[in-house]
């Protein structure tokens, strides 16, 4: 295996989005936060089966109007570029692109892993409340549940729906969608 070096590594300033497009097209997930590149791990087979299964469902509850995609850049600032494992994105939208500008962004979902557990739970959320994102929801794994979330008056979320395995997870907005979560799992 043999590494290529990155040609332009802004180190005093930080990095910022437009910084990124320099990175190589190597397939990683590289997040920015705070100016800092980040390379999430790849996800675990349960974690994408999830995502996967939790996409079709959204996709197949949006109105017109709104598009599902999983694992694109959300622009939040100069220096902030996280990517969310699923967005619903405000039409029309540029698919020649992975990175949307953060008002165009209707939810953002995320599914915590064990070692992102911290920023799923924490970090992101409060970017994507600040930047404001309306609607946010996080999937637990063990045990699985889904919590929804919508967007305060200070830009914190509020949870507006909880769910786990046998029970109905409700949300009537950004528009209406019911399931059980364990639907979710394999």
């Amino acid at each position: 295996m043999s590494a290529e070096p990155i040609a332009y590594a802004p180190l005093l300033q930080g990095w910022t989005v437009r910084d990124l497009d320099r990175l190589p097209d190597d397939g990683q997930r590289y997040e920015l936060i705070d100016g800092v590149v980040t390379v999430a791990p790849s996800a675990s087979g349960l974690h994408q089966h999830v995502a996967s299964r939790l996409e079709r469902l959204i996709d197949a509850a949006r109105p017109v109007g709104l598009v599902v995609l999983q694992v694109v850049g959300v622009v939040l600032a100069a220096d902030q570029c996280p990517v969310p494992d699923i967005v619903v994105l405000r039409e029309p939208v540029d698919y020649r692109t992975s990175r949307y500008p953060a008002a165009d962004v209707a939810l953002a979902v995320e599914v915590v892993s064990p070692w992102t557990r911290s920023t799923d739970r924490f970090r992101k959320p409060g970017q994507y409340g600040l930047a404001g994102i309306p609607w946010f929801w996080r999937v637990e794994l063990d045990p699985i549940q889904v919590i929804a979330y919508r967007l305060g008056s200070r830009g914190e979320y509020v949870e507006m729906a909880q769910a786990g395995a046998g029970q109905r997870f409700v949300a009537s907005a950004p528009f209406p969608v019911e399931f059980d979560p364990a639907e979710l799992l394999p």
